[in-house]
């Protein structure tokens, strides 16, 4: 079991500008919570080193770019840990898939991947399920239509929410764009000289093109990822399924305003979304379900899964 450790109000002032845009240069987030550039980068390395601050994720819209994001969640026979590895190791060096491993749960791998065209998806899966038939017990298939992301509000009280899938309008990038996204999905803080020599344009190019992502509401921002156990909390993921799909919007609403979600991903498929939710407790999360169960009386049915941030 990891020692927790604490946060004092400087690291918690320093996490919420980070949750704003990672991406801020320090000296500028030294500017915004009062303090100088110098302690900012020593508290930024002591946060990095900790492992509190595990890595950083661009938020990028790519439905905005007409990409699709489809789930495939699995259960596996019971088999051994070797196989499960090689799995895993495979789906990692696919270049545009996610992929989360589950403990103690029904399931035990759920595989997201953007394609532009349904095809490309049925192409992944036939593959995959041709290759690992003999160990894939059960699977299931959401097309994932909207996510939201939420700061740690029940950390330092800052309710701060990005939302991709919700811009009507399609966009056109280039392959210098797509290079930059690319790159950013490596290193989201990554120097605009490095990504000039990188794609190989001026840095006053890059520059411009960073910031046009940014007014095109492509690059929506830049999120730390956190390890929020050394603090002592655990992550749930939360499935529901609900008795009347067109309750959803009403579901959301009441779950935006609840300080310890951490996002809300909408769905089409067997559950009509999830939530992920942090507690110290599970007497904790047990509340909040049964508050929950009492907003929501047209929740049919819901899912509990522990998840681990990797």
């Amino acid at each position: 079991m990891k020692d927790k450790f604490k946060l004092d109000a400087l690291n918690l002032r320093l996490l919420t500008e980070l949750e704003k845009d990672s991406r801020s240069p320090l000296s500028k987030i030294a500017k915004a919570i009062g303090t100088s550039k110098e302690v900012v980068h020593y508290r930024f390395k002591k946060l990095l080193e900790s492992g509190f601050i595990k890595r950083f994720h661009p938020i990028i819209d790519y439905f905005s770019l007409d990409y699709k994001c489809y789930r495939l969640v699995i259960n596996l026979h019971n088999l051994k840990y070797h196989i499960r590895k090689t799995m895993i190791d495979e789906l990692r060096q696919v270049q545009n898939i996610d992929l989360n491993v589950y403990l103690l749960s029904n399931w035990d791998l759920e595989i997201n991947i953007w394609v532009q065209h349904a095809e490309e998806f049925y192409s992944f899966y036939n593959n995959f399920i041709e290759k690992y038939a003999e160990y894939i017990m059960e699977k299931d298939i959401y097309i994932i239509t909207k996510t939201h992301f939420f700061s740690h509000a029940y950390l330092h009280k800052h309710h701060h929410i990005t939302t991709i899938g919700e811009e009507k309008q399609k966009k056109e990038i280039d392959k210098t764009d797509e290079a930059i996204l690319e790159i950013l999905e490596g290193n989201p803080r990554i120097e605009i000289l490095a990504i000039a020599e990188k794609t190989k344009i001026s840095p006053s190019t890059a520059h411009y093109r960073i910031k046009q992502l940014i007014a095109d509401r492509i690059l929506k921002t830049s999120i730390p990822i956190i390890d929020q156990s050394l603090l002592g909390y655990n992550s749930y993921r939360v499935g529901i399924v609900l008795n009347n799909p067109a309750e959803k919007k009403s579901l959301i609403s009441y779950l935006s305003s609840q300080k310890n979600i951490t996002k809300i991903t909408e769905l089409i498929g067997r559950k009509d979304l999830d939530f992920e939710v942090d507690f110290q407790k599970t007497a904790e999360l047990d509340k909040f379900l049964e508050e929950l169960r009492l907003q929501a009386p047209y929740i049919k049915d819901f899912e509990v899964i522990n998840i681990v941030v990797d």
